[in-house]
């Protein structure tokens, strides 16, 4: 195993390993995730410094100063890993750029001339006063997020609020910054409204996000346990979306703490992984497989994987696209773990589409407009420099963006091609949409035209995760969260064929169970994709969309009636559309239970029981029985089977990094 501490880790991610050197450290890599995982953290930890600076001036710091910053970050390096900790103070030395400078220059001037004690105590009593206790403060790595937090637990009527170059003085736990900050308080609070009202102050939440990743997550509660007596039927849409795994796995490795409950959906976990399932030979555009075994966490139980595998298209044979870029570009994507890596996002994607596609650029913020018509992708070079050259700016308005990007679309429009609308944002839209369900009626009505919309997440503090997932559902498009580069990667490169290519459109599941032979039964998420068991043969109904090769896997814990006679369990019904058809077809096929005990289950039911195991720990289910994340680690441990991308090792990473969050 490879010490967290070894300089090497910093020098790989960092690309300053000699290349006989980098090929020997590779070697050791693949023998130890958790030091793979502790390249990928400085890598983002260096991306995203690497993006504050190239927004701030660039103040020189003489030589003394810059060894009392290093000083600095080595005595505050103590308790984390000092080889990370140390290369950030390297790099602010190297470069010469300090947002610390930028963000206390007003008010705290000449701080660098003083000694870190010196520094401490300024900031100190800016923030605090000298009668609190004392508060230690080390400016190298104090981000805004933290200060203002600082500023909002601590703070007083004649406190400063101080970020970038806007000043507000107000009372930091008054109504009208907890509005401006989306921030909840413990305790009384002292309502005494802004001072001095800066305009600027409503730049706060763009600038820097809220002091905490408060997110807009839907909270829906663990679906129980049915009677199959009094309602034999469960019904559900299929869900795609695979952003929540990102989420999960953004909270866990770069924040270092258990995701709130509401940020994981189980079927999104689910989903998120590549299972060994035998796609379609048949007329219709997908397989169905079911498996059962008994339960890990419920000795007594049984655990049903009902699983659909859509049909692989050849990319240079599909039909062509025609490609809106709906960008948000307002203040709050300044960082650069949003519009930065948006734009390395879509070059991917752009690298991937064929001369004969066509992509368009929309933007918005304060206001909404066109920065790229459809150009043919035989321009490639065109559309390149159009991405490049966005820049972050403005509050947002993405009512207006969108319908300017369908308007754009339907321009353009290709009878029988990819017609869509890709969304990259944070969410976090704060004027000129007054309804949102007006916006999401719109999405609703160009899906049902054709045109279809896929949203990519980007960023943490300020993230409107359900915002954004209902965008999606409406309109009839896939909704990922991307984190990394690498998950940009797996999702317009790897899995380009199902971002783009939808194969099947509201796909509905229907299963029945036999009452003789279960007592009871319950869903395993999909708690915001339940129907009713009458929406089923409506077409009216809207349901989930499945894109080329993408897989959907769902989970039911079940209760066998006791003394059953064999035959079958269920009866699973399938109805789906043809991507741009109006009437449903029906598939049905009947399921009994071999009686098999879990160990002797296949590699990928035994993996996705894990995955949802870890879920119900995560979510804190009333339902998850025995499970625990030691279960967890070894359930998925034991079945990681054909693992060609690593993702479920790198699960297990994400499994013991939650164990040690405990």
């Amino acid at each position: 195993m490879i010490d967290h501490d070894d300089p090497r880790l910093t020098a790989y991610a960092l690309g300053e390993l000699a290349p006989t050197e980098r090929a020997a450290f590779e070697a050791l890599l693949n023998y130890d995730p958790a030091a793979r995982a502790e390249v990928e953290a400085i890598r983002d930890l260096g991306a995203a410094l690497a993006g504050r600076l190239a927004t701030v001036e660039r103040p020189r710091l003489s030589e003394v100063q810059r060894g009392r910053v290093a000083r600095a970050a080595a005595a505050s390096g103590a308790s984390r890993s000092p080889g990370r900790l140390a290369w950030v103070a390297a790099l602010v030395a190297v470069l010469g750029a300090s947002s610390i400078h930028q963000r206390f220059r007003s008010g705290l001037e000449g701080a660098f001339d003083a000694g870190t004690d010196e520094i401490e105590t300024r900031i100190t009593s800016k923030i605090g006063g000298d009668e609190r206790p004392r508060e230690r403060y080390v400016p190298t790595f104090l981000t805004e997020e933290e200060k203002t937090a600082r500023l909002l637990v601590h703070g007083r009527p004649d406190d400063e609020v101080r970020l970038d170059h806007f000043t507000t003085i107000a009372d930091p736990r008054s109504q009208r910054i907890r509005e401006l900050l989306d921030v909840e308080f413990s305790g009384e609070s002292r309502d005494q409204g802004l001072r001095r009202n800066d305009p600027s102050f409503v730049r706060l939440n763009a600038l820097t996000g809220p002091p905490t990743p408060r997110g807009e997550h839907a909270r829906a509660n663990d679906n129980t346990f049915v009677p199959a007596a009094d309602q034999p039927l469960s019904t559900f849409a299929i869900d795609v979306d695979t952003a929540s795994y990102s989420l999960v796995r953004r909270h866990l490795r770069r924040q270092g703490a258990l995701p709130p409950p509401d940020v994981v959906r189980i079927e999104e976990l689910l989903n998120a992984f590549v299972y060994d399932l035998a796609p379609p030979t048949g007329e219709h555009p997908f397989a169905a497989h079911v498996e059962a075994a008994g339960c890990p966490w419920a000795p007594g139980r049984r655990l049903v994987r009902v699983a659909l595998k859509g049909r692989d298209v050849d990319l240079d044979r599909r039909p062509r696209a025609n490609l809106v870029f709906l960008i948000d570009v307002s203040g709050s994507m300044a960082p650069a773990d949003r519009l930065p890596l948006v734009k390395q996002a879509l070059a991917l994607l752009v690298a991937q589409l064929r001369p004969d596609d066509r992509v368009a650029i929309v933007v918005y913020a304060g206001a909404s407009g066109l920065v790229l018509d459809s150009t043919p992708l035989s321009r490639r070079a065109e559309v390149l420099a159009a991405l490049e050259r966005l820049e972050a700016g403005g509050s947002t308005n993405g009512g207006a963006g969108i319908q300017l990007a369908y308007d754009v679309a339907a321009r353009h429009f290709v009878e029988g091609g990819v017609n869509r609308v890709v969304l990259c944002s944070d969410g976090d839209w704060n004027v000129g949409v007054q309804r949102p369900a007006d916006l999401e009626a719109l999405i609703a009505e160009k899906a049902r035209g054709n045109v279809f919309l896929t949203v990519l997440g980007f960023g943490m503090g300020g993230y409107r995760d359900a915002t954004l997932e209902r965008l999606a559902d409406r309109g009839n498009g896939h909704y990922a969260y991307v984190d990394t580069l690498a998950e940009a990667r797996r999702v317009l490169v790897d899995q380009l064929q199902g971002t783009l290519v939808t194969i099947a459109k509201d796909v509905k599941v229907q299963v029945a169970f036999d009452p003789a032979r279960v007592t009871a039964w319950r869903l395993i998420g999909y708690e915001n994709r339940l129907l009713a068991a009458r929406d089923f043969d409506d077409d009216r109904k809207d349901a989930g969309e499945l894109g080329a090769g993408h897989a959907v896997t769902a989970l039911y814990e079940v209760e066998p009636a006791p003394g059953a006679a064999p035959g079958p369990l269920l009866t699973l019904r399938l109805r789906y559309k043809e991507p741009e058809g109006q009437a449903s077809r029906l598939l049905e096929a009947a399921f009994a239970d071999d009686g098999r005990a879990f160990d002797r289950a296949s590699a990928d039911l035994r993996f996705a029981a894990a995955v949802a195991a870890f879920g119900m720990v995560l979510r804190e289910s009333p339902h998850r029985g025995a499970s625990t994340l030691a279960l967890v680690e070894d359930l998925a441990g034991g079945a990681l089977g054909r693992d060609p991308h690593g993702q479920r090792s790198e699960f297990l990473d994400l499994v013991r990094l939650a164990r040690r969050g405990q």
